[in-house]
């Protein structure tokens, strides 16, 4: 989760819109679970 925590820093700094941080940070959220639930899968 090293790239949320990057996305964090960016809203936190004003690097990046806070909106569109929130978005990211869930769509990345998104994309880790069903990696994960894929590995699952196929193990």
């Amino acid at each position: 989760m090293e790239s949320a925590a990057v996305i964090d820093v960016m809203a936190r700094r004003n690097l990046a819109d806070a909106t569109a941080c929130a978005i990211l940070r869930a769509l990345y959220v998104r994309i880790v679970q069903m990696l994960t639930k894929l590995d699952a899968a196929l193990a």
